[in-house]
């Protein structure tokens, strides 16, 4: 059997054996290469942030002004469209620290982070705030990360720590706040450059609790991903998230 859907972020006519396993990262868009995720997330702006119908290939120019932390390429590339939008990073220019609080609060009206949160150091709630702390009255946070029934943190004593590369692979080594040592092999990354070791597994309970400790307004889990943009899904790993100021 085969199914269809449009890719969101290019506009791309894609056709996938529905009979095949469709768990993270999703059937691939054939052009963009967009994964499920990165189609959930541009549906949650173009429906959430800009009003529109889900295609944010399709929607037109916005003078709303908003940030991704380490946008994938194809939501990067399509965002470009829109001249109030910069990607940033945590490892090279233009940089932006979540765990850091802005020098000037509240400039943008949306903020995307997808699959971020899990790699930041203690305090887990810092990230949170901070995002707050970027938008202006009304402005959107657009959420993913990795969640299940119940959340999991890694290193919960983590405080004074370096990750050292060995021949057998990469080892944390920390100090407790007790002065205790910790060291912990078997580390998991998610790829690509920057700070990337999966510090925690999120439950949703604890982000809408986190989201709203952090002061938003409005929290909703994201349940409503239509199948014609191939983002239905939702059995992988991230769940998203929609928060507003």
């Amino acid at each position: 059997m085969i199914s269809e859907y449009i890719c969101n972020l290019c506009g791309t006519q894609n056709q996938v054996d529905a009979g095949t396993n469709e768990k993270v990262p999703g059937p691939l868009c054939s052009n963009c290469r967009s994964s499920t995720r990165f189609r959930k997330v541009a549906y949650l702006v173009s429906k959430h942030v800009f009003g529109g119908t889900g295609r944010l290939d399709q929607d037109g120019d916005c003078e709303l002004k908003g940030i991704g932390l380490s946008d994938a390429h194809p939501v990067e590339n399509c965002m470009k469209r829109f001249s109030n939008y910069e990607n940033t990073y945590y490892h090279k220019e233009p940089m932006v620290d979540i765990m850091q609080a802005p020098s000037v609060p509240g400039v943008y009206d949306y903020l995307i982070s997808s699959d971020v949160f899990e790699h930041t150091p203690p305090p887990v709630a810092a990230p949170y705030h901070n995002a707050f702390a970027y938008l202006r009255k009304g402005g959107k946070f657009i959420l993913s990360v990795p969640a299940q029934p119940t959340g999991t943190e890694h290193f919960p004593d983590l405080s004074d720590f370096q990750i050292l590369e060995t021949k057998e692979g990469h080892t944390l080594v920390n100090a407790t706040k007790d002065g205790k040592l910790e060291v912990f092999n078997n580390l998991r990354f998610h790829g690509g450059p920057g700070s990337t070791l999966e510090m925690r597994i999120f439950s949703p309970d604890q982000v809408m609790s986190l989201l709203q400790e952090a002061g938003f307004s409005k929290v909703e889990l994201a349940t409503d991903l239509p199948e014609e943009f191939g983002v239905s899904d939702i059995r992988g790993l991230s769940s998203f998230w929609i928060a507003t100021k």
